[in-house]
């Protein structure tokens, strides 16, 4: 993964020797409190050891923060992108990246649309993991 540089992609953290993925299961409903506790209390007894940052397909629920920390600083070239070549959000499951919020419009009465211009409508829109980097 490191022969690729570093910004040539958005997936980040190529630079790193492992990565860890905690995924439990159990066999039946009365075990589930028990075994997301456990899970919970594991992987709070790892963080100490974990860089801030994850692989965007670990994350579950963690939002926009969650996000954040998977693409670091590649995530405001996403959100271009996004904005750009996505305007109505089509692709918005998973970990969606929100695009940009539109520019205010300018005041009614600093534009005049030239005779014969074509105005067009743009639409405007928006499993625990770990990565370390200690080696």
């Amino acid at each position: 993964m490191e022969r690729i540089p570093t910004d040539a992609t958005a997936f980040g953290h190529r630079n790193w020797p492992y990565n860890i993925v905690v995924t439990t299961q159990w066999e039946t409903l009365e075990e589930t409190q028990a075994n997301i506790a456990w899970t919970k209390e594991f992987w709070a007894a790892l963080k100490p050891f974990l860089a801030d940052a994850s692989y965007i397909n670990y994350i579950a629920d963690e939002g926009e923060e969650g996000i954040r920390t998977s693409y670091g600083a590649k995530l405001d070239r996403l959100v271009a992108l996004k904005t750009k070549y996505d305007p109505t959000n089509f692709f918005h499951f998973n970990q969606n990246i929100k695009r940009a919020p539109p520019s205010p419009p300018p005041p009614a009465d600093s534009f005049k649309a030239s005779e014969g211009s074509h105005g067009r409508k743009r639409p405007y829109g928006s499993a625990y993991r770990a990565t370390n980097d200690q080696a």
